[in-house]
């Protein structure tokens, strides 16, 4: 018997309009009547999930997602980051650098929200109804961030 099922979300579990069809979301729901915890693995971030937890009905106690392409894990309840392996701060810095010189999308995600800095129309048109916490910036600095530092492995996401 399993105990766990890991899923990728997008074009896997859910289709191109970010849905999941009737029979996977009854195999979820058999699987966790059985006991099976179901695990969402995305390289999406907590701002990216948008109601997809609520959704699956996974967004109860005890139950977990593995996000940012293995980097986060949060708890789906309290939205608590239960593991986090941040970036180091002088390297976004460094990054955010590299994007305004190229003019390349910069994407900052923060325990609050995800900010967007030289992103195409085309682009946040797409993206923009992926969570309800991103926000588009049209400045060209990311000197109001304070880096965001794991001092224990338990921080509030």
């Amino acid at each position: 018997m399993y105990k766990i099922v890991a899923l990728d979300l997008d074009e896997t579990l859910l289709d191109l309009n970010k849905n999941c069809c009737d029979r996977n979301l009854k195999a979820i729901a058999k699987a966790q009547e059985l006991g099976v915890k179901i695990v969402p693995s995305s390289g999406r971030t907590p701002g990216f999930l948008g109601t997809t937890l609520e959704d699956l009905n996974i967004n109860k106690e005890n139950e977990y997602c593995i996000l940012g392409n293995g980097a986060i894990v949060v708890d789906n309840k309290t939205n608590e980051a239960i593991f986090c392996a941040p970036i180091p701060f002088e390297i976004v810095l460094e990054l955010f650098q590299f994007g305004k010189e190229h003019n390349v999308g910069v994407q900052i995600f923060t325990p609050e929200n995800v900010y967007f800095w030289f992103t195409k129309d085309e682009e946040w048109n797409r993206i923009a109804n992926l969570g309800n916490n991103l926000i588009r910036r049209f400045d060209d600095s990311c000197d109001d961030f304070v880096p965001f530092v794991v001092d224990e492995p338990r921080a509030v996401l």
